[in-house]
């Protein structure tokens, strides 16, 4: 006892030496082994309390990070999204382009087919009236030619019958035969 009632007064200096209040060092065990437990329990309590602190602050981390991953999960679902319109209105664009090419192509092959229709009715429409005029001055021709050569005929047959000879007529207008458009001739068959 009189070695332990020694020693704390002892231990007295070092305590305050430490820099601690008197309140505190008057609170503290004289045994040093018996404040070094205290001081034990006061560090596993500042660091409980320390590690209560950093796990709550690891957990508002984490569900900022989980917020920000779920934002960056939405972001690229959106840009993915996004991405797949892009592919589509592109294609459109391109079947778009391609059916204007084709159209283009149709548009110019329907406008030369239109111009090469258009130039063989032209000559159709030309080779009918030419056809149609020809005949038209045909049949005038024919008809004053016929005309022409039934008088010519007559006036033969008027001479034929005051003729001498052996000569005798089928009948009244034998043969006529035109020879060009502008001179015919009545060719009597004689027996």
């Amino acid at each position: 006892p009189s070695a332990h009632a020694a020693a704390a007064p002892a231990t007295a200096p070092p305590a305050e030496g430490a820099g601690l209040s008197e309140a505190i060092v008057a609170a503290l065990p004289p045994d040093p082994y018996d404040q070094l437990e205290v001081a034990r329990k006061i560090t596993a309590v500042a660091v409980a309390a320390r590690a209560s602190r950093l796990e709550h602050e690891a957990a508002r981390l984490r569900q900022k990070l989980a917020d920000k991953d779920r934002l960056a999960a939405e972001l690229a679902d959106r840009a993915e999204e996004l991405d797949q319109a892009l592919r589509d209105a592109d294609a459109r664009l391109r079947a778009v382009l391609d059916d204007n090419a084709k159209l283009v192509k149709e548009r110019d092959s329907l406008v030369q087919t239109s111009r090469k229709l258009a130039r063989d009715l032209a000559k159709v429409t030309l080779e009918t009236f030419k056809r149609h005029l020809m005949q038209s001055l045909g049949d005038d021709n024919s008809s004053s030619q016929e005309t022409v050569d039934i008088r010519t005929c007559e006036q033969s047959v008027a001479k034929a019958s005051s003729w001498r000879g052996t000569y005798s007529f089928d009948h009244c207008s034998p043969l006529w035969t035109m020879f060009t458009s502008s001179s015919s001739l009545c060719s009597i068959h004689l027996c």
